[in-house]
């Protein structure tokens, strides 16, 4: 990567991860910070920042990451068991996740009338939001609400003053299936679930059982 890329992609993590500030936002302070004549980072190069930061100053980032994928888990059961089949998307997979973001779901339909049925019967209080702008890809709608955070779960220890994360689904129609313009090569940071773009309830779970794994095989070797 060019350096300058590299040192911009860097400060855009810093801005998002230290400072709370929104994707957008983070591209407007760059902007400022390094000029317009400078070279911006791709979304992708930015993503790895992220990654790049967490993995270095947040050694808890990885069970905020395990805590956010086992409910992300949770709604995609739900889900199914309300005939829809979701697919997580965004920064819980990906891993540039941190304690602001939302759980990002994908389904398929000819309209958004069945995933608005199926959240009503399973007592989901849901809002119109606006979808995320993504190339190549026409969502039909998108819905959003708060998962309340059960009491001593992973993730209520891990964001102690949070009652819910946000959590949204894309209605996205069925021609769209094939395409999947998040899917990258995976950086060192990630594993091929991890940047495949798009991953179905099995992937995801086989990914937590890796993660797991991982997580006690490094324990054992610190032992």
């Amino acid at each position: 990567m060019d350096t300058e890329i590299e040192e911009a992609a860097a400060y855009a993590a810093r801005l998002i991860v230290d400072q709370h500030c929104s994707w957008a936002l983070a591209r407007t302070k760059l902007t400022e910070a390094f000029g317009k004549r400078c070279p911006m980072p791709s979304g992708a190069d930015v993503e790895t920042a992220v990654r790049e930061h967490l993995s270095i100053f947040y050694p808890d980032h990885p069970a905020l990451l395990a805590a956010l994928r086992a409910e992300a888990a949770a709604v995609m059961r739900d889900l199914a068991e309300a005939g829809i089949t979701a697919y997580l998307a965004g920064p819980v997979l990906n891993g540039a996740a941190t304690d602001d973001s939302n759980i990002t779901l994908e389904c398929f339909a000819e309209s958004g009338k069945d995933a608005e049925l199926a959240l009503l019967n399973l007592n989901i209080n849901w809002e119109p939001i606006d979808p995320q702008a993504t190339p190549s890809l026409h969502p039909i709608e998108a819905l959003g609400w708060l998962r309340p955070i059960r009491r001593g779960s992973p993730l209520s220890r891990l964001l102690p003053f949070a009652h819910s994360v946000g959590v949204s689904l894309e209605v996205l129609p069925l021609r769209d299936l094939g395409a999947n313009p998040r899917k990258r090569a995976p950086d060192i940071y990630q594993t091929d679930i991890e940047a495949s773009g798009r991953a179905s309830l099995d992937d995801l779970l086989s990914l937590l059982r890796d993660t797991a794994h991982h997580r006690e095989d490094r324990i054992r070797t610190c032992d």
